[in-house]
């Protein structure tokens, strides 16, 4: 599949990632809950989209 470019979803992973760092320094610090609850969803997410990428790649 050409819409599903897995170098794509690797750099939106880590950038993902990155905003991850920053929303448990945030959390560390008592500000940020919410940043930190809705960002690790998305990193959630796209791990897993990333995963099946790689289990179904033809």
């Amino acid at each position: 599949m050409k819409d599903l470019n897995i170098k794509s979803y690797l750099m939106v992973l880590l950038g993902i990632s990155l905003m991850e760092v920053y929303a448990l320094s945030l959390a560390t610090k008592g500000l940020g809950y919410a940043f930190l609850i809705t960002n690790t969803l998305s990193l959630v997410i796209i791990l897993v989209l990333v995963i099946l990428i790689l289990r179904y790649k033809k």
